[in-house]
């Protein structure tokens, strides 16, 4: 089953291609690495591949031959959440299909990332790996096929690392497949079935 696939992906920012005539294939679920220095465009692809490219200053362009988005990518972020609201209130009201999400689903995904329903502190409270393990609650309530994680354990103690890895191994348990973008090699690559580079422009 393909999971995945891009074919001859361009994304110009500026007048300047960051990503040019790259591919990408994910054909298995499972936990994939994508690595790339400062600025090679991880974020951008993520943006895109999630439908969540923002504007930046001038005017960015994505153009490809073919592209193919065969199912749901689901960018995992920090910065959406509302620092002034608890963790119950932010999945109720972030999340995109509030109207079908129940208390008892919102109770479930908050379990699985090891958050209480319970736990009344406001989020800007939290500290940052708590906040983290909120947002892939947030991404993992919209259902999606693959999920995906831009520099997820920058700043991390083991101990917070450790968390993440478990939530990863149980969502790879879901049928959920996993890109994780870093500049860390080797710090992902042990729990990576493959890892792709993005350099000078190329995946590869």
């Amino acid at each position: 089953m393909t999971i995945l696939e891009i074919d001859q992906l361009s994304i110009t920012v500026n007048n300047k291609k960051i990503v040019h005539n790259s591919k990408l294939l994910i054909e298995e679920v499972g936990i994939y690495g994508l690595i790339g220095g400062r600025d090679a465009g991880k974020t951008l692809l993520f943006e895109w591949l999630s439908g969540q490219l923002a504007p930046l200053e001038g005017e960015i362009q994505i153009t490809e031959k073919k592209q193919e988005q065969l199912l749901q990518a689901s960018l995992v972020k920090i910065k959406p959440l509302l620092v002034n609201l608890t963790i119950f209130e932010n999945l109720r009201v972030l999340c995109s299909n509030a109207d079908s999400v129940s208390e008892a689903d919102i109770v479930w995904y908050l379990s699985f990332v090891g958050l209480n329903q319970s736990d009344n502190r406001l989020v800007s409270a939290l500290s940052k790996a708590e906040k983290y393990r909120l947002a892939i609650a947030l991404s993992l309530i919209d259902n999606p096929s693959i999920l995906l994680l831009d520099e997820p354990f920058f700043d991390f103690t083991i101990e917070d690392f450790n968390m993440i890895q478990h939530i990863l191994s149980k969502i790879i348990e879901s049928n959920i497949a996993i890109v994780i973008a870093t500049r860390n090699e080797e710090g992902i690559r042990p729990l990576c079935k493959r890892v792709f580079r993005l350099a000078h422009g190329k995946l590869q």
